[in-house]
This record gives structure tokens, sequence and C-alpha cells, in this order.
């Protein structure tokens, strides 16, 4: 018997990576791995047609670290080597990677260092003498948290998948390990389905922007690249808020701004959205301002005063993790369509905009508020009739 697609499979792994430069060195490596009995060159071969997620890239100081005592060897790294703020001094070394990332590569140079490229190596070192080879963290994704026994069971330290985090969504079981079910009880629960929900039962997938507009696409993948590489919260909420809609990056007045940044002298004012003129304000205080847009009237009142005014991809050089800034966001219940949301026109204790067809003698005046105006709320509950154009409320 046959089993479907075969009872072998040794059939390895190509890569499907579009790069010329790649696809030049799985030829190169996979002739001296043919012609060379050195299994250095055939673990070369191997890890250049893994996968994106299998090629980790590893940071500079665990390189550091790994080659503490090798002296004269060269780091072989299949993957990408990138810089690290935790490292001070970087000590003198060969470094062999597909890609350096310009502060990696600058650290290393100025230190004493070389960094190779594997068509280099392959002169250098064809049966692999003189290397250490290494490898990033292939564990450390983000998804691989997921993976494993199931949460609250005893050993395990999975994640557990939960919409959001707050009160609604803590995690249950994890606390206190569940009682140990019979054979039976197991086999009953392994033969039934699960109950998928509408919609799906977990939801984690972040608001992209659906904006055309090049210079926020490259904001994003610049703030997205900050909050990854870096601790702080600022470039998280940056990130957040630049892939919001138009109607959650309301604009933000020169007058507002200026209250906001009172007894704030020498930080930055951050908003996410457009900073407008306001003729209310008579002088303008000197401040340090960034925003997508300004207008112009904002503009010169600014400058005028002897401020600046600043882009976003000046402020990722100037605070890369947002010290010295002051986060503002404009009034996003500002907007008219938000005069209508609430409850009904004429229940007491609302405040919202009724929707009539215009204004005049002719028209609905004051519903809700007197018998004369369709129906009057009382304060026990609303009146229940019909009013005198026929419609019926309650």
């Amino acid at each position: 018997d046959i089993e479907a697609g075969g009872r072998v499979w040794n059939k390895p792994r190509v890569t499907k990576s579009e790069n010329p430069y790649v696809r030049l060195l799985i030829k190169l490596y996979k002739f001296l791995a043919r012609r060379t009995e050195s299994k250095f060159n055939k673990v070369i071969l191997k890890r250049l047609n893994m996968t994106g997620k299998s090629k980790p890239p590893l940071s500079l100081q665990r390189l550091a670290k790994f080659m503490d005592g090798k002296d004269g060897k060269i780091a072989c790294v299949v993957g990408t080597v990138t810089d690290d703020k935790r490292l001070y001094e970087v000590p003198k070394l060969t470094v062999c990677a597909l890609r350096f990332t310009e502060a990696a590569r600058a650290s290393i140079t100025k230190a004493g260092g070389e960094c190779l490229t594997f068509d280099k190596l392959a002169l250098r070192a064809p049966l692999g003498k003189g290397t250490v080879l290494l490898r990033g963290p292939v564990k450390a994704r983000e998804a691989e948290r997921y993976f494993g026994k199931a949460p609250g069971v005893p050993g395990s330290r999975t994640k557990q998948r939960v919409r959001s985090k707050g009160r609604s969504s803590r995690a249950v079981g994890a606390s206190a390990a569940p009682p140990l079910r019979s054979a039976a009880a197991s086999l009953e629960a392994a033969a039934m389905g699960i109950d998928i929900e509408a919609g799906g039962r977990v939801w984690n997938k972040p608001r992209l922007t659906k904006s055309e507009n090049p210079y926020i696409r490259l904001l994003v993948k610049l703030y997205k690249f900050l909050a990854r590489r870096t601790d702080s919260k600022f470039n998280k909420v940056i990130l957040k808020r630049l892939n919001m809609t138009c109607k959650s990056k309301p604009p933000l007045s020169l007058q507002k701004l200026a209250k906001c940044m009172e007894g704030k002298d020498g930080k930055i004012a951050v908003v996410v959205g457009a900073v407008t003129g306001d003729k209310r304000l008579y002088e303008v205080p000197k401040l340090t301002v960034c925003a997508l847009r300004f207008t112009e009237t904002a503009r010169a009142s600014i400058v005028k005063a002897g401020g600046e005014c600043i882009t976003f991809d000046k402020l990722a050089l100037r605070a890369p993790l947002g010290k010295g800034t002051v986060l503002l966001r404009g009034p996003v219940k500002a907007r008219e369509a938000e005069r209508y949301f609430g409850k009904a026109p004429g229940v007491p204790g609302s405040h919202t905009k009724q929707r009539v067809r215009s204004k005049g003698r002719k028209f609905e005046m004051a519903r809700g508020k007197r018998k004369s105006r369709g129906y009057k709320a009382e304060l026990g509950g609303a009146q229940t009739g019909r009013s005198k154009r026929g419609d019926a409320f309650v």
C-alpha cells in the first residue's frame, strides 16, 4: 500500500526567495558541498534555503558574547546582524552575514573589525576552518509564545489568546490548575467539536492605515521598527495613532496647543494630526512642535515667535524613545456628527441634537419637550402615544 504523498520524503527544501544574491550563493555552496567533504558547507547550504523566520537576526551584543575568547576566528551568521544599544564597547570582530544594519556595520568597522559576505568567505575558508557558525534565537518571535501546552495546564508557559488586555479579558485558569479528568471524559471531550462564534473567537488583528499618502506609509514603517526594537510606549502610541482614521486624528488649534504647553519649556509638542492657526491667540509663545501637517498661518505664527516646526522623521532622530516630548491630541468629539449621538432628544439628561429638516415656523422644534411638539417626555418614564403627524412614539 502506497500512502498518500509516498512513503519516503527526502526532497530538500529549496528557497522561494527572488533575491538574485541569495540564489547565486546557493549555487556556490551547492557546488562546495558536492565537491568537498566539509559539513560546514552543507549546513550553510541548508540554512540559505530556509524560510525567513528560520533565519532570525542576531544582535551585536550576543555575537560579541559568543565570540569571547575566540580571537582570530570568523563569526558566520546566515541572517542579519543588528546593532544593540546595550553594548557600549564593541570588540574587534570579523563577521560574515547575509545582511548588516547600517548601525551594526558602522560599529564593527569603527572597532577595527571587518564585515564579510559569503562569497568572500568561500575564498578565505572554503572548508570552514577558523570559523564559528552562529544563529539567532529562532523561538524569540511573538508567535512562538502561543505554541505549546494549553494555557493553565501544570507546567505550561503558553501565552493566552485574548482580544485585549483588561478586566473583561483576564486569564482564566492560569492561577489555578484545572482538575484532572477521567480517561472517559477526556475521550468524550476530544470527540466533541468547538463552537465557533460569529466572526471567530480571536480578534488580534491591529488596524492598518488605508491612506495612499507615501509619507504616512513611510512613517508607519519607521515607527513600526522603533516600536518593535525599543521598550518605549511612546513609539507604540505614535504607531497606533498613525494607523487611525482621519476622524480619529482631529486637528489641534494653536491656542489649545499653547495652553497645554504652559510651564513645559524646552519640550517638544507632538501632535499626530494637523496644527491650525487661531485668531484668538494674539501672542504666540516660542514652541517646538512636531505634527503631520501645519496650516500656513500656524507655521508662520510659530516661526515668527522663534519656534520650530518639525516632522516625525526628524523627531525619530531627536527623541527616538520619546524623552522630552509632550504627546497631545485634538478634540475627537468636536465634530458636528457627534452632536446627534447619545440619548434620544427630549429624554431627561439628554443633550443630543435633534434631526430636523431645517429651522423655521413650519418645522419641528423642541421635540419631546412639549406635548404640542410631538410628545412630552415625563420624568417617571417616556409618555407613550401618537403624535399629530401620525407616527407612534414611546
